[in-house]
């Protein structure tokens, strides 16, 4: 709490000097409130019996978001003058979902090439969400309360699966911070498409560790096969991570036991993965945009682009050209909030969650290590570990996505599944994340105004 509110006052001071108390409430007020009631709420949470607490953590999380969906729509009606971050990305899929609804009435439920993201890669939300205004009427509200539902799915989901690798008490004390985790409740009540991402990557993981603790294998399989269409059609770069932690577990238990049922798992696993690869290629015939494609151009755009192809002023120092991913890779632990200054951008609506973020450093950068010392013992925790990093290597390599609080949503929700493994140190470790979380604050911060010529 001491570290929280020290870190919490640094940020809030250094971005009201430079703006004002404009954004007061989601800077300071909100984070103190959702952090005192996350210590309160657990601790009532102890008690109550497995089905009360799940439903209670249901509930709790639905109730918050359905709430944050009218206040978050009433923020951007006034910021925006109208119920959207900008007429790109929220904007456009509300269009396009009302677009893919009229085509359904007119000639029945299907993938349209001619609409846009009505298939291929990206098509996953707008169809959601027609899907939604099919059965509930065409109003903007209905995608944003489905996105409500599924975020308190995957908060149990997200609950469920550390009483699978930890105590009672911790796995509850992870499901009461991940209802109240202001992230996902951010952008849960934006017509956006990470909630259903994080959804299919939640379920993934789930299915990954049923397969590693021999748990319904068959099932698993499944399962997982599922997770990765729905990621197909959401972001299936998120896929990589995922499958390629899974198979990296595999083959290191499988060296430490040199267990023949081991081998198997990890052929056959291989197996479905090179078949799935194989049938994703034929997918462009079905009006998807083939994975080989797929993973062509984003592979080709991040050889080919580098802060030096950006606006920003900081393209003319060669330190950036080399050692750019680098250090956004380090950096990215700490994820500092973007500036509340006036940069012609949109409002800042995660700075509530980015904040609260930062509470939990001093506990979830140590937990990194503990995570890799006992790798051996526990290897659910590392499986985890090795998936969020592969995560962080792929955002890093695409430069400034690994700074932003809605492209790295899924590694952090995966960072956080790993407090369970938490141990006090002797080393100070609180104290020195305390220091470094304000430095990358501090330098983020004064960086981007530079690179935006206000310095």
């Amino acid at each position: 709490m001491f570290s929280y509110l020290i870190l919490l006052l640094f940020s809030v001071s250094f971005t009201l000097i430079v703006q004002g108390f404009q954004d007061f409430l989601l800077s300071f007020i909100l984070p103190l409130f959702d952090i005192l009631f996350l210590d309160y709420y657990y601790h009532k949470g102890l008690a109550k019996t497995e089905k009360h607490f799940v439903l209670s953590i249901f509930f709790w999380s639905l109730f918050i978001r359905v709430v944050t969906v009218f206040v978050m729509g009433k923020i951007l009606i006034a910021y925006n003058g109208m119920p959207f971050i900008s007429e790109k990305d929220d904007f456009i899929y509300q269009m396009t979902s009302v677009e893919i609804l009229e085509r359904w009435k007119m000639s029945g439920i299907g993938f349209y090439d001619d609409i846009r993201f009505s298939s291929d890669s990206y098509s996953g939300f707008p169809n959601f969400s027609a899907a939604l205004m099919y059965l509930f009427g065409t109003s903007f509200w209905v995608p944003r309360i489905g996105n409500a539902f599924l975020s308190s799915f995957t908060v149990v989901l997200g609950y469920k699966m550390c009483k699978k690798y930890s105590t009672m008490e911790s796995a509850r004390f992870v499901g009461v911070l991940l209802c109240l985790f202001p992230i996902t409740i951010i952008f849960s009540s934006l017509q956006l498409k990470d909630t259903l991402l994080l959804f299919f990557i939640v379920l993934a993981l789930y299915a990954s560790i049923d397969i590693l603790q021999n748990t319904k294998p068959f099932k698993s399989i499944i399962l997982l096969i599922i997770s990765f269409l729905g990621i197909s059609f959401g972001r299936p770069a998120a896929i990589v991570p995922i499958a390629g932690g899974l198979i990296f577990i595999m083959v290191h238990n499988l060296f430490n036991k040199k267990s023949y049922h081991g081998f198997i798992k990890v052929f056959s696993l291989v197996v479905v993965f090179v078949l799935l690869i194989y049938a994703y290629q034929y997918l462009n015939s079905l009006g998807f945009e083939s994975m080989g494609d797929y993973f062509e151009t984003r592979s080709d755009s991040m050889r080919n682009t580098g802060i030096q192809d950006s606006n920003s002023l900081i393209k003319n120092y060669s330190i950036s050209r080399f050692f750019g991913a680098y250090l956004y890779l380090l950096g990215s632990f700490f994820m500092p909030p973007a500036l509340l200054v006036d940069l012609g951008e949109v409002i800042n609506y995660p700075a509530w969650g980015v904040l609260q973020h930062y509470a939990f450093l001093p506990v979830l950068v140590p937990t990194v290590f503990i995570c890799y010392k006992n790798r051996k013992e526990q290897h659910i925790p590392f499986f985890l570990l090795v998936v969020y990093l592969l995560f962080l290597v792929g955002q890093a390599n695409s430069m400034f996505t690994v700074f932003s609080p809605r492209q790295t949503m899924g590694s952090v929700f995966i960072m956080y599944l790993l407090i369970p493994m938490y141990q006090p140190t002797k080393q100070n470790w609180h104290g020195l994340v305390l220091i470094l979380s304000i430095i990358v604050l501090a330098a983020y911060n004064i960086v981007r105004l530079y690179s935006h010529g206000l310095f």
